[in-house]
């Protein structure tokens, strides 16, 4: 799971820095538009990946409505970490550590997953 985990981070920060304008119209501008449809469109796809990551983890036997909460908190921490690392306020290396630790210590501590070695991510 720890693995997995580092990976959909990996996979969405690339996924924003080869797409900025992608991350800029779901993340970045919708909320403040204004527009019913656009505000619409930009909380679905919020929605989706938090449910996305909440599939990768039902088995864990937690709560559904513990699952869909964590897992759109995720959504957001890694909205805003995105954020600094594209306006260059960190390195990626940063982002990923943080991200990776701030996911898997939640869910750990929530007993969603279990993990082998509370620290084994370091800033390469």
């Amino acid at each position: 799971t720890s693995k997995r985990i580092e990976r959909l981070i990996e996979s969405f920060l690339g996924f924003c820095g080869d797409n900025p304008d992608a991350f800029t119209i779901l993340f970045r501008e919708p909320l403040g538009s204004g527009e019913p449809a656009i505000v619409s469109r930009s909380l679905t796809a919020r929605v989706g990946m938090a449910a996305e990551i909440a599939s990768k983890l039902a088995s864990s036997g937690a709560e559904a409505s513990l699952l869909m909460t964590t897992t759109t908190g995720i959504i957001g921490f890694l909205v805003n970490v995105t954020e600094l690392w594209l306006s260059e306020q960190v390195d990626r290396s940063a982002a990923i550590l943080a991200s990776t630790n701030f996911v898997l210590g939640g869910l750990a501590n929530l007993d969603i997953i279990q993990l082998a070695s509370p620290k084994t991510h370091k800033l390469v």
